[in-house]
């Protein structure tokens, strides 16, 4: 099975105030973009990888989108963007033999569009989003349905945005060419309950959204005796955990997908421990340090120092110390940060 991946991360809104602009959602793109990159995670090839945030962050390079000059790192992604990408996409899929998987993770504003006489959708609020009508909102369950009637087997979509309800009056955009009903295997997780907000936390910098914290520790530790995770058990692990995140009775992640017996496998692989970096200052000039795990096992290869630091990429939660190879004094630390930890050596 050949894997695509769209992952958008939008923190600023040039058109909304101050007080609707996130803080999360970036960091939240490029952790699913780790995952989904990854051997043990969504198995995605460089080449089908595209990312686009904004504020843009330090993150896998993306593979150029549809449009030219994209992503653009001084704006987010627009309708025009999207929908190009995803006119590039399944013309790529067209050219390979299948079957095909696309992973859509979407992450910042959301409304639910519709309701009463029409069926409800959860639309992603994107760049030329001025707040007026169904204008730069991308309706999500159309994506889906369009990427499965042109060619793709397997559509799975996390979706960290809130629900809230547009006017009824307005209509779902009808952005995407497709035939038929799309009522092949697909999964689509979103971070809230119709009608409802999602949230961020903790009420202080830096701020995750819940709900993709939650899904990112299920998707890298949920697996049972034969490595298995399925959308069954990761449905079952975000829906108990965001209340343990934010409190109870607050937001209400809800997964809709098929089939669910037998249950839809996603992946079978070990566990993933996230990594991010340590950086090593006041290092004598031309010094080779080793990094050390909470047992004193060697993590990684030795570095040489450039620029009075050393750097090592290592697994974050875990206590971890470093020695040069001229002063065998250990210095310890706990290295938690996504962002990476900064330590001072000596």
């Amino acid at each position: 099975m050949a894997n695509w991946a769209i992952v958008v991360g939008i923190n600023a809104y040039n058109e909304l105030p101050a007080e609707y602009q996130l803080h999360g959602a970036v960091e939240d793109a490029a952790d699913f973009a780790e995952w989904v990159l990854h051997q043990h995670g969504g198995q995605v090839s460089p080449e089908h990888f595209y990312y686009w945030t904004f504020p843009a962050k330090n993150a896998p390079q993306s593979t150029a989108w549809r449009r030219r000059g994209t992503p653009d790192v001084t704006r987010a992604p627009t309708v025009a963007d999207i929908v190009g990408l995803y006119e590039k996409i399944y013309s790529q899929a067209a050219n390979l033999p299948g079957p095909h998987r696309v992973y859509v993770f979407f992450a910042g504003h959301g409304v639910q569009v519709g309701g009463a006489n029409n069926q409800a959708e959860t639309c992603f609020v994107v760049g030329d989003y001025e707040g007026i009508g169904n204008l730069g909102i991308v309706p999500c369950d159309r994506l889906r349905i369009a990427f499965q009637t042109n060619g793709f087997a397997e559509v799975i979509m996390f979706l960290d945005c809130c629900r809230t309800q547009l006017n009824f009056r307005s209509e779902v955009p009808n952005i995407f060419s497709y035939g038929g009903d799309g009522l092949l295997r697909h999964g689509v997780g979103r971070a809230a309950s119709q009608g409802s907000r999602a949230f961020e936390f903790p009420d202080t910098p830096p701020k995750r959204g819940a709900f993709t914290q939650a899904l990112m520790e299920g998707l890298r530790q949920r697996r049972d005796a034969t490595g298995n995770l399925t959308l069954n058990a990761l449905e079952e692990y975000v829906y108990n955990r965001v209340p343990g995140l934010i409190g109870q009775n607050k937001q209400f992640p809800q997964f809709d997908f098929d089939p669910r017996n037998p249950p839809f496998l996603l992946l079978n692989g070990p566990v993933i421990a996230r990594s991010s970096w340590i950086t090593i200052s006041n290092v004598p000039a031309q010094s080779v340090g080793q990094l050390y795990d909470s047992q004193n096992n060697p993590v990684g290869p030795e570095v040489v120092e450039a620029g009075g630091t050393l750097r090592f990429s290592a697994p974050i939660g875990q206590l971890y110390s470093v020695a040069l190879h001229e002063n065998p004094t250990f210095v310890g630390f706990r290295h938690d940060s996504a962002e990476g930890t900064n330590v001072t050596f000596g």
